[in-house]
């Protein structure tokens, strides 16, 4: 004879891959969709692990809004006309996080330094004392 196993039925037997995938293509994050079903997110995160067709449909969907944003980042960063015929100009913002995430290498604000990292700041230390130096002989 088999144990019953107890408790509440569990929501993820009667959520729909299709509901997922349309509140990830909403945007609705894994936490505010926890909340929507009415569980907890390690409980999300556990449906994830172990039914394919909610992780596949969770990954269709956030793919899906996510390049609604792409297009919408790229549209604001050379400029666009709206339906009305007004015309935005590229947005100086949206264009370095564009370049910078595209293009990291060319872009990024931090930037290896070879050699003595204090290097610089030694430099300007010794400019200042000998500067200093000049001042106290005059």
């Amino acid at each position: 004879m088999s144990k019953h196993p107890g408790g509440r039925p569990s929501p993820i037997d009667i959520i729909t891959p299709e509901l997922v995938q349309i509140l990830a293509e909403i945007g609705k994050t894994d936490a505010e969709m926890a909340k929507l079903f009415n569980v907890t997110e390690r409980t999300f995160h556990t449906w994830k692990k172990k039914n394919e067709k909610f992780l596949h449909a969770l990954k269709e969907g956030k793919t899906h809004s996510d390049a609604e944003v792409v297009k919408s980042l790229f549209e604001r960063a050379k400029g666009w006309k709206d339906s009305n015929g007004r015309e935005y100009p590229p947005d100086p913002v949206s264009m370095i996080f564009w370049l910078k995430n595209r293009q990291k290498e060319q872009w990024r604000d931090k930037h290896e330094i070879s050699g003595d990292p204090n290097a610089p700041l030694i430099h300007t230390i010794e400019r200042v004392i000998i500067k200093n130096d000049k001042k106290s002989k005059d």
